[in-house]
């Protein structure tokens, strides 16, 4: 599957169907997705996080999911509503259109008692954009890190756990090493500054 370019070119990752169905498996864990879930698939199949954690974890856990082929508020917001969607992950932009078309409604919140999780990754989190969101939809807004060469789950915000006020993208994914390496490569000190390795 190709990367998607932040850093330069797109460049092509060779991953196993091991490396896929970990991080599928790990993310349907995180999220107790089940057979009754309804999972909105708004994210391309082309990019990992749609073809592993949103169609490969649904199928895993035997949920269904809802596939669109390009995000529009009007027509997400509309899909939600009608199917039921308890599980919606996202990019932060996409939560940044859906905010831009409630206040062109002048609406101050959504209704959707099905919707249990949102979520995004894939680019910064605004912590203005996150608090928006979050009284929007009356949930918090879950974020992660991942990259295409980790199949790509790094870090996740676990719904499990209280929500958190800032931007964090939580801790590490269970079963994925890490460490913060200094210029030298050698570990850095809690605390300090560092790059992940």
């Amino acid at each position: 599957i190709y990367t998607s370019g932040t850093t330069g070119r797109p460049k092509g990752v060779m991953l196993t169907h091991d490396n896929l169905l970990f991080s599928a498996r790990g993310a349907a864990k995180i999220r107790s997705l089940n057979s009754g879930d309804r999972v909105y698939g708004i994210l391309p199949l082309s990019h990992i996080v749609g073809l592993s954690i949103v169609f490969l974890g649904t199928l895993l856990s035997g949920a269904t999911i809802y596939l669109e082929p390009r995000f529009d508020p009007v027509i997400a917001k509309a899909t939600i509503e009608k199917q039921r969607i308890t599980i919606m992950l996202g990019v932060p932009s996409m939560f940044s259109l859906f905010l831009q078309y409630a206040n062109m409604r002048k609406l101050r919140s959504f209704d959707f008692p099905a919707l249990r999780i949102i979520s995004c990754s894939g680019a910064p989190l605004p912590p203005a954009t996150k608090s928006s969101v979050e009284r929007l939809f009356g949930l918090p807004l879950h974020h992660g890190y991942g990259i295409t060469e980790c199949s790509p789950n790094v870090a996740q915000v676990r719904p499990d756990q209280p929500p958190r006020t800032d931007n964090s993208v939580g801790p590490m994914f269970p079963g994925v090493e890490s460490k913060l390496v200094g210029p030298d490569r050698q570990p850095v000190p809690a605390g300090e500054v560092g790059e992940l390795w």
